[in-house]
């Protein structure tokens, strides 16, 4: 009999069991789980018994003092049931010394109820040296652990003097300062179980040797304020599958026994200590903390972070690049660089004593580094250097070799590894070693390559260099960048080049390939495709060497529209006409 329309529904959730009623509860923060006291008379106090409490103060209407009231009640409420995870994150405020003291019985009430798993998002001030609970660092039944301390930049973790985590297996740092004095060297080899550990936008040296780490990962920022960085990275890891980072290719880098090694994900940049760029290539303006906005700068800085007085400023926009009259202007120079009066001012140069239209230039800042309609500008730093098209070559001697030796070293670390991705910096910062093909290590065991390229010659040289000592690698992807050219191409157009022209980059085959290279390549995989010549070359040295290669998949870039469309498509017919060594080649075009 077919219950009626108008009769009560019946309560599914309330008779689930009480386990699955806990899970579901588990991705809920605190404040809507204890709100489910007033569904009904079953649900009163399931709120106190759920053993993974989530507290985020972005989800609170409250003050801050009641939010931290709030956290105190549900903890001296709720039974004594075991805790699993304890999850805490200030979102939209700060951590002072009086709510580190709150912060801190939270963990101890914690840790006393046996808690698993312990994440935290505090946002220190900058100032505050955070010191937690040492029974966190010596908790025996912890396995997971992630700290954020810093807001904007790193913040001291003072460590306790005693470490001991048995069943710690996941460890993440972020924004987090340790010294020297106190090394995070002495955390790492207290966790025996340790198997995956995430650093990142973090001040610490690390130094690691684990038979049980399983998976590595650091990720910093470069464009973070100078000295919040790793600036060596030691680990001597055999069971390790995984490998990533981000990073700077001016720290030290030392990989030892990575036999295991799966995965290695290497996004490098170059990044030299606050460069000092001239006035075409501003993008940002720094304090001696980092960035900032233009409302709350307070100073001008050189290359080195020392403050600059006005008679160091060399040139006069207002902030839309438009040149000032010059009754506005404080001081200025001629293309010879000698100050002038107000009265010859005419023009705006660069470095170079060339005159600059206004799109050149960004913004205009005062000695106390305010954004300014009228006044004078001075020294920035670039805010993300990926794709800039500023070559290797421009660096000092001193730095190419240190970054090259830092490149060397790092690849040497990851020669087990089956599957390699690598940026368009780090290929950039390959082109320039010496003797490249001798450098480089073996990688007997890779399959996989993918490589971000600005496809230049030289990049070219590094790719093939890195096929050679790859003598087992079956897929081949390339992607190339926004800026693909370091170098511009000696024909723009897909349609001047012929397979058999004559062009300079017709001796890239004979230069650099060499008889049974790619005989296992059976992939070939090319994104971020405008139609240049670089590429067509590319394509095709590789089809006419590979015997085995089954499938080529052409990507168009994603700004191709219009004539460059046609241009992709005018590409792929040419490719479709290059000979190939493999008879069963399928050429696919997206």
């Amino acid at each position: 009999m077919e219950e009626p329309r108008n009769s009560p529904a019946e309560d599914r959730i309330s008779i689930l069991p009480q386990k699955l009623i806990h899970h579901i509860l588990s991705f809920l923060d605190m404040t809507c789980v204890v709100r489910t006291c007033v569904l009904a008379k079953v649900w009163r106090y399931i709120w106190a018994s759920v053993p993974v409490l989530n507290f985020d103060s972005s989800l609170h209407t409250m003050e801050h003092s009641g939010f931290l009231d709030f956290i105190d009640r549900v903890f001296v409420l709720r039974d004594s049931c075991e805790v699993q995870r304890f999850n805490l994150v200030f979102s939209d405020i700060g951590c002072d010394k009086a709510t580190a003291r709150s912060v801190n019985s939270w963990i101890f009430a914690s840790l006393t109820r046996g808690v698993e798993e312990v994440s935290m998002d505090i946002r220190a001030e900058k100032d505050l040296a955070v010191k937690l609970p040492s029974s966190l660092f010596n908790c025996k039944s912890l396995s997971k652990l992630e700290l954020k301390i810093g807001r904007h930049e790193c913040s001291s973790l003072v460590l306790p003097s005693s470490i001991g985590l048995p069943c710690l297996k996941f460890l993440k740092l972020e924004s987090v300062s340790i010294d020297d004095e106190n090394p995070a060297d002495k955390l790492f080899s207290s966790c025996p179980a340790l198997e995956s550990l995430v650093i990142k936008d973090s001040r610490l040296n690390i130094s690691i040797s684990s038979v049980t780490l399983k998976h590595f990962e650091l990720d910093n920022n470069p464009s973070l304020p100078l000295g919040n960085e790793v600036k060596i990275v030691k680990l001597d890891a055999p069971n390790l599958t995984s490998f990533s980072c981000k990073s700077c290719l001016s720290f030290e880098y030392c990989l030892e026994n990575l036999t295991s090694l799966v995965i290695a994900d290497i996004n490098m940049v170059v990044k030299e200590d606050a460069e000092e760029l001239p006035p075409t290539d501003i993008n940002m303006v720094v304090n001696e903390g980092g960035e900032l906005p233009p409302e709350d700068v307070n100073m001008v800085v050189n290359g080195d972070g020392e403050e600059l007085p006005l008679e160091d400023v060399n040139i006069v926009v207002n902030e839309d690049g438009d040149e000032l009259p010059p009754v506005e202007v404080n001081i200025v120079v001629n293309e010879d660089g000698e100050e002038l009066p107000p009265a010859d001012v005419n023009l705006v140069v660069n470095e170079d004593g060339e005159e600059l239209p206004p799109a050149c230039v960004d913004i205009v800042v005062n000695e106390d580094v305010e954004e300014l309609p009228p006044v004078d500008t001075n020294v920035e730093v670039k805010e993300d250097t990926e794709d800039l098209p500023k070559t290797f070559s421009e660096f000092s001697e001193v730095l190419k070799k240190s970054f090259a030796q830092n490149t060397i070293k790092l690849l040497r670390g990851l020669h087990s590894a089956k599957n390699l991705a690598l940026s368009p910096w780090f290929l950039e910062v390959l082109s320039g070693v010496p003797d490249l093909d001798i450098q480089l290590p073996v990688f007997v065991n890779l399959r996989s390559l993918k490589l971000q390229t600005w496809l230049s010659k030289d990049c070219f040289a590094v790719v093939i260099s890195l096929l050679k000592k790859s003598p087992n690698i079956e897929s081949l992807s390339v992607e190339i960048t926004k800026k693909c050219f370091v170098e511009p191409p000696s024909f723009p157009l897909c349609d001047e080049v012929m397979s058999d022209s004559a062009s300079v980059l017709d001796c890239w085959e004979e230069e650099f390939f060499t008889p049974g290279m790619l005989s296992h390549l059976r992939f070939l995989e090319l994104q971020g495709v405008i139609g240049s010549i670089n590429e067509l070359k590319f394509v095709e040295i590789l089809l006419k060497n590979t015997v085995v290669l089954e499938v080529v998949s052409l990507h168009s870039s994603s700004e191709v529209l219009g004539d460059d469309l046609s241009r992709f498509n005018m590409f792929c017919e040419k490719v479709t006409t290059f000979p190939s060594a493999s008879s069963s080649v399928y050429v696919k075009m997206e």
